[in-house]
């Protein structure tokens, strides 16, 4: 990924100055963390004789979009299994793909056996009767193809960064960063997910309230911070919805309503108080900004 040139812009907020990695340039769907993710998961399917890719994802799933439009263009037959009904799905890339693309077949499973799937106690071959020479990709890459995959985000870090800021759902990214960053930079992920079943047990969890300088001060221990899920994926409440047009109308900066606003917000109002005598760095993980003109 080294060939890839990813921009870093400073937004002069009101209360700090933030730089912003812009994964989301790379492409306007494929690109993102997205791109960094599957790479792996595309290099094993080229090398290894796979007949097809299933995957999972919600309605709103960057993951399933990128992964989709990858597989439309090099006609690789995929099948999504999508958490909800048709009609709750709202990524305009994925109903561009589930209307025209004959590569792209979805199949719409309940929460409960969603959640299953995911959490490994259901098998998508079994319950769909899916050809086992499929290549299985889990929601969001949470695999080590997708963790490494993501470790090479930093690649684009400039070590004088010591603190790297980046949204969480599956937890992939994160744990990517973490593993890819130098010695001396801290990694904070922003919960964006309410009630976030993918992540608890797994990390460092600290909640919004009981941040303290020290906290921010100390080298080691990168932590997942909670407390500015706004409600889930499918609210978006008025203080974030005034927020993120703003940012958009006096700086030019894009963001989505489940991830990327969530985070800037975050930062920019309440934790940039903790970052003055840091050098702070967003990584924007791009995802579907103008979808449905919010």
């Amino acid at each position: 990924m080294h060939e890839i040139i990813v921009p870093i812009r400073t937004y002069a907020f009101p209360k700090i100055k933030l730089d912003i990695l812009h994964l989301n340039e790379i492409h306007p769907v494929t690109g993102g963390n997205k791109i960094f993710k599957l790479r792996y998961f595309l290099i094993k399917y080229a090398k290894e004789n796979f007949s097809g890719i299933v995957s999972l994802g919600g309605p709103q799933s960057n993951h399933l979009a990128a992964l989709g439009t990858v597989c439309h263009e090099k006609q690789i037959p995929c099948l999504f299994i999508i958490r909800g009904e048709e009609y709750g799905v709202k990524n305009f890339a994925l109903k561009s793909l589930f209307s025209e693309s004959p590569w792209i077949r979805f199949y719409f499973a309940s929460r409960t056996d969603f959640r299953n799937l995911y959490l490994g106690k259901l098998s998508p071959f079994d319950m769909l009767n899916i050809p086992h020479d499929y290549l299985y990709v889990p929601m969001g890459g949470d695999t080590e193809e997708g963790e490494r995959g993501a470790s090479e985000i930093m690649n684009h870090v400039p070590d004088n960064y010591d603190v790297v800021f980046c949204a969480v759902g599956s937890g992939t990214t994160f744990r990517g960063v973490c593993t890819g960053k130098s010695r001396y930079q801290k990694i904070i992920g922003i919960n964006c997910i309410k009630h976030n079943q993918y992540i608890k047990g797994k990390y460092s969890l600290k909640d919004k309230n009981e941040l303290s300088f020290e906290i921010f001060h100390k080298k080691e221990n990168d932590f997942i911070l909670c407390g500015y899920e706004f409600g889930g994926p499918g609210k978006i409440p008025q203080e974030l919805l005034l927020h993120k047009r703003d940012t958009e109308i006096s700086l030019g900066l894009y963001t989505d309503v489940v991830y990327n606003a969530k985070c800037i917000y975050a930062i920019t109002e309440h934790l940039f108080m903790y970052l003055q005598n840091h050098k702070v760095l967003y990584v924007h993980s791009g995802g579907m900004w103008n979808e449905n003109k919010y």
